[in-house]
């Protein structure tokens, strides 16, 4: 038996005992979402300003994005929650002003240092007594590495392009049913779903990625061939160019002093050894006589010119799959880009 017109308004949940008014203007979507984004309804404002304390803290004060209600944990600091929600609708639900907000905080502009007596107390840092240690999604992993080559293209707007371009991650395609696999391996968020917080694994594939991906290579390469860098005569001085470009701080005395250990020593580790060139070589050589002993004339003492081209072809293409050896110094501009100082934000 069908009853009465449901008519359409508010949610009765969020609204609760106020009088709801009707929706009059079109399908209502319009007055839907002003009745969500509205001062009568601050659940919106607190969950917004949850997530974003959560992008610079990578916590949020109520550690659940997606569920604020009766089953989540209560917030770590109520009050301040609070706070930052009447602010965020004050200043015009500005998302900018928010960032900014807390940027300046002094909350936020702690160091990550431990310091005895409060960790004793308050070991994981509920109380918000240092900054947290956070790990750098890839997005901005990538971005960062781009930028430290001098590529990274600051254009925005526009459509997705492929990841191999130089264009900032965040415009990079997605392909819902292909997943990049680096996009995997780095926790990125299932396109699926509604992901409030991303999983963090530390698996051996993310440090491979920084060791051998062509794109880091290339950008360490890249840092040492700038304009900054090239005019720079002391090797002192060109360290301390690649610490404060790489880590956003100078080198401490120690840290040249290892740096021109490494830069020079004679075992400075380099991507195509000359003993692996030769062996490869030896070993292409020796395929190329035993298909040369199959042919015709073969044991005669003369070598056709079809076999010396396929012999020099082959050793080509081989010298060409090794990978081009790194000078010292892109070794040791690919050493910076590997460290957990360059992967960690503290």
């Amino acid at each position: 038996i069908r009853d009465e017109v449901v008519p359409r308004r508010f949610l009765e949940l969020f609204a609760g005992d106020k009088e709801r008014a009707r929706f009059t203007e079109g399908s209502g979507r319009l007055e839907l979402a002003r009745a969500i984004a509205s001062r009568d309804n601050p659940l919106t404002a607190r969950t917004l300003v949850n997530r974003l304390w959560q992008h610079h803290f990578g916590a949020g004060l109520v550690p659940s994005p997606n569920d604020l209600g009766m089953q989540a944990e209560p917030p770590s600091h109520p009050e301040l929650l609070d706070w930052l929600a009447v602010q965020f609708m004050n200043n015009g639900w500005s998302i900018k002003h928010m960032h900014r907000l807390i940027l300046l905080s002094h909350t936020w502009r702690q160091q990550s240092l431990l310091r005895g007596r409060p960790a004793a107390k308050d070991p994981a840092n509920k109380l918000l007594w240092r900054q947290h240690v956070r790990r750098l999604e890839f997005e901005p992993l990538r971005d960062t590495i781009l930028f430290l080559g001098g590529v990274l293209d600051p254009q925005v707007y526009g459509k997705p392009v492929n990841l191999s371009s130089f264009r900032r991650t965040v415009y990079g395609y997605v392909d819902r049913a292909r997943l990049d696999e680096i996009l995997g391996n780095f926790d990125f968020a299932n396109p699926d779903f509604t992901v409030g917080r991303r999983d963090e694994t530390t698996i051996p594939l993310q440090g491979l990625f920084l060791m051998n991906s062509p794109l880091v290579v290339e950008q360490a390469r890249r840092m040492v061939a700038l304009p900054e860098f090239t005019r720079l005569r002391q090797a002192e001085d060109r360290i301390g160019f690649l610490f404060e470009r790489v880590y956003q701080r100078p080198a401490e005395a120690l840290e040249i002093s290892i740096g021109l250990r490494y830069l020079t020593a004679e075992n400075t580790p380099t991507t195509a050894p000359k003993a692996a060139d030769e062996r490869a070589a030896r070993k292409q050589k020796n395929r190329a006589a035993k298909r040369t002993a199959k042919r015709p004339g073969a044991g005669t003492g003369k070598t056709s010119n079809a076999v010396l081209t396929s012999l020099n072809d082959g050793l080509r293409s081989d010298s060409k799959s090794q990978r081009q050896s790194l000078t010292n110094w892109e070794s040791f501009a690919h050493a910076l880009f590997m460290s957990n100082e360059m992967y960690y934000i503290r």
